[in-house]
């Protein structure tokens, strides 16, 4: 293993830099985490943690059961615009393969149980602009908000799509998708329906949800630019107007959210290919491969990074084999997520009325025998914490 007195920074406290601490918590490796945000653990809707991913943070976390709060969804389904059945989620399969079902969670809740499973560690104070240095002799110094700096042995980037570290140092920017995704969460619901996730897709417009309780709702909606003249980018006025000949649960649901609490952006990813790893800097999560959210896995591939890289270094008797490891194991899974996500956007966001029909069709004649090695595909192997390392992530 990684000799413990090699200390690493990590730039960035979402669910990708959490949950790395938790990797390097649970091997004796130290760790400093620093996030250049004031309230870095605030913020943010809520996200869907795929089976594969919540067995992810289990081995993290060093714990047999999830907390209480995190709640499994019990029915899934996508529908046309008029609600009419396409396709039912196979959430029995899921739970027979991995032992769990799905579950949607506030952002701000897991990001806080995770900074508390690692003891309530601080979080320093990154600076704004070219927070980190590479040494010629291979340590990495990393500025402080207040100029100062501290030598590192490595640097694991989990800052997000819009890394200022892989800004200075690979220098691509995401690539845009064509639409905009609004996200939420409805509160106050009542309803006693069984926790559910569903997806309605219209002609060039989505809306999904998916129950966080039996009161909280997180819901998205994504609208295509070119629905509108100029191709401009749509404003939630815009998307409510695409969403009225939705059922009208989804109005219900944007009625019992806060305009304020709306969040509004455009849906980016980066092209496939980029290096996971320069020397000593290890990218993780979004910094690393952001995809776009058609399928809810950006989170899951961030947990998915951090046993992995939880793996490596258990394994690497030294930080440049450990980063050379990770940066092999993750470089085709990530390709394969990010490519997929990507065209199931393209595919969802049609508005030929006559090519959503003959989608909806296929998808609806499409067999067990294929959907579910589709499944197995997106979601992997499941994953076994072993003594002698992280089984199952390819």
């Amino acid at each position: 293993m990684v000799g413990k007195r090699g200390r690493l920074a990590i730039l960035g406290t979402g669910i990708g830099g959490l949950a790395t601490a938790m990797g390097c918590r649970a091997l004796g490796i130290p760790y400093t985490l620093f996030d250049p945000a004031t309230d870095p653990l605030q913020g943010g809707a809520a996200l869907t943690l795929w089976p594969h991913a919540l067995r992810a943070l289990l081995c993290l976390a060093g714990r047999s059961r999830l907390p209480d709060w995190m709640e499994p969804i019990q029915a899934g389904d996508v529908r046309t615009a008029r609600g009419c059945a396409v396709y039912e989620l196979p959430l029995e399969w899921m739970e027979r393969r991995y032992g769990l079902r799905p579950s949607c969670v506030r952002r701000v809740d897991l990001s806080t149980w995770m900074w508390q499973e690692l003891g309530s560690p601080s979080i320093l104070r990154l600076a704004a602009e070219e927070a980190v240095h590479v040494n010629h002799g291979g340590s990495v110094a990393v500025r402080f908000s207040d100029n100062s700096t501290r030598l590192f042995d490595g640097v694991v980037a989990a800052d997000g799509i819009h890394s200022r570290i892989r800004s200075q140092y690979v220098g691509d920017e995401p690539r845009s998708t064509g639409y905009t995704a609004w996200r939420g969460i409805a509160r106050s619901l009542g309803s006693t329906n069984p926790l559910r996730m569903r997806e309605y897709w219209g002609p060039g417009s989505r809306f999904g949800y998916a129950y966080i309780d039996a009161s909280s709702v997180y819901w998205f909606a994504t609208v295509n630019h070119s629905l509108f003249s100029s191709r401009r980018i749509p404003t939630w006025e815009d998307a409510q107007h695409c969403l009225l000949r939705l059922p009208s649960e989804v109005g219900d649901m944007i009625q019992h959210t806060l305009v304020t609490d709306v969040l509004q952006h455009p849906v980016q990813d980066f092209a496939p290919g980029a290096p996971l790893v320069l020397g000593r800097i290890a990218f993780v999560g979004d910094a690393g491969h952001a995809i776009t959210p058609n399928l809810g896995l950006g989170a899951c591939l961030a947990l998915e990074d951090a046993v992995t890289f939880m793996s490596v270094l258990r394994q690497a008797r030294t930080y440049d084999t450990a980063f050379q490891h990770y940066a092999r194991s993750r470089r085709h899974r990530v390709a394969l997520i990010a490519r997929a996500t990507r065209l199931l956007g393209d595919v969802t966001q049609l508005e030929n009325a006559a090519l959503n029909w003959v989608r909806n069709k296929a998808i609806r004649c499409t067999p067990t025998t294929i959907s579910l090695p589709v499944w197995r595909l997106l979601l992997g192997e499941p994953i076994r914490c072993l003594e002698d390392g992280v089984k199952g992530i390819s």
